[in-house]
């Protein structure tokens, strides 16, 4: 056998082995591939996740604690097919607030404690006098009810806030690698993006970090890291960890850690801020009695019509107000906060480069019309 052919067969050979690996290698890092992994992984997890008696503690702390009138809270909420209870508390420097909403099978309210007993504050019947449903009620619970279900696959920037296969399959959101590695005998796939988004202010945010999952674990999202710029230069780096326990063969959150690292114009470090969020997650065995749903449940009586959401008063003013009660001072704060509340300056290097263009440009100008004017010259001399 001839060399040149003894070379072609090797050639030929690597490409059977390599082809198979590369196409699979291209669909592990796509968007598609990994979506779909997810997507089905998602709805798994939403089909058996039927009942559940959810509780999360959290907390701030921070560089500049007086930024943050809130410093903490919990939420505890129980659903189960059609039914839904959810209790907010929020810690203030000096209060709390409790409010709590809740869905069954008649009625749904609203109710708040600022410690000095629960007040109805919105109250409506499932079905109007007619015999109709309410579905803003329905789609309500809906909307209380999927963040709690979608819980490990959950992950959020600026405005997007959803679960991560929808993330992935947004048109801004790319790819750049994945592998895979192994930590303390566990394997893990990890991928590197690149995201472009608006925030509600509409200024423009580049967010590029790194997701990694895990796929033994139904793909749930074990650590996050999001590194944002926008077109003012602000910076803003977001680590995410979190910890996860099996419950009837599912993984539940038990801890989620954030932290957040704030720096603002001409590389100056703004705030430093951790998160720390701990969960007890019970998946129940059986249905609770409805009266767990109900005003009876927080010591209340059931309205005998609806209550509307109330509406904050409103006065019409005679004349404007001072500018100072539009200011931070009026809310007791520093007025600048510490924060450079102007267009950030331009570079010197910047500066340089461009009056060097344009004693480039005014150069090519003068030349021109100094060769036109020698020209001009010659021709009256002719």
């Amino acid at each position: 056998m001839s060399l040149y052919k003894s070379f072609c067969l090797v050639i030929l050979f690597a490409i059977i082995i390599y082809f198979p690996y590369s196409i699979a290698a291209q669909e592990a890092i796509s968007k598609a591939f990994l979506s779909s992994i997810l997507t089905k992984e998602i709805e798994n997890y939403q089909n058996k996740l039927i009942m559940v008696h959810y509780r999360q503690e959290w907390k701030r702390t921070t560089t500049h604690e007086e930024r943050h009138q809130v410093k903490g809270g919990s939420y505890e909420t129980v659903f189960q097919p059609g039914m839904f209870r959810k209790i907010i508390k929020t810690d203030y420097k000096d209060h709390s607030v409790k409010t709590a909403s809740g869905v069954n099978s008649q009625y749904s309210f609203q109710i708040i404690d600022r410690n000095n007993g629960w007040d109805v504050e919105k109250f409506d019947f499932l079905k109007n006098e007619n015999g109709a449903k309410n579905n803003l009620i329905r789609k309500n619970y809906k909307r209380m009810e999927t963040p709690i279900k979608f819980l490990p696959y959950c992950l959020s920037f600026c405005n997007t806030g959803g679960t991560i296969d929808e993330i992935i399959q947004d048109k801004n959101f790319e790819i750049l690698k994945s592998e895979s590695f192994i930590e303390n005998g566990k394997d893990y796939r990890k991928i590197s993006y690149k995201y472009l988004e608006k925030d509600s202010y509409g200024v423009i945010n580049n967010f590029t970090g790194s997701i990694t999952f895990d796929p033994d674990l139904a793909w749930v999202i074990k650590y996050v890291e999001i590194d944002s710029l926008d077109e003012f230069g602000r910076k803003f780096n977001k680590t995410i960890m979190s910890e996860y326990e099996i419950q009837k063969d599912l993984p539940v959150l038990k801890s989620r850690n954030e932290h957040i690292v704030k720096i603002y114009f001409n590389n100056k470090l703004e705030e430093i801020m951790d998160l720390n969020h701990n969960f007890s997650i019970k998946l129940l065995d059986k249905p609770l009695p409805e009266s767990e749903f109900t005003l009876s449940h927080f010591g209340l009586p059931v309205p005998t019509e609806p209550i509307p959401k109330p509406i904050l008063p409103t006065k019409i003013l005679d004349k404007p107000l001072p500018e100072s009660e539009f200011e931070l001072s009026h809310s007791g704060l520093p007025e600048s906060m510490g924060i450079n509340l102007s267009k950030p300056s331009t570079p010197l290097y910047v500066t340089i480069f461009r009056i060097g263009v344009g004693l480039a440009i005014l150069s090519f100008c003068l030349f021109i019309a100094k060769r036109l004017l020698n020209e001009n010259k010659k021709n009256r001399s002719i």
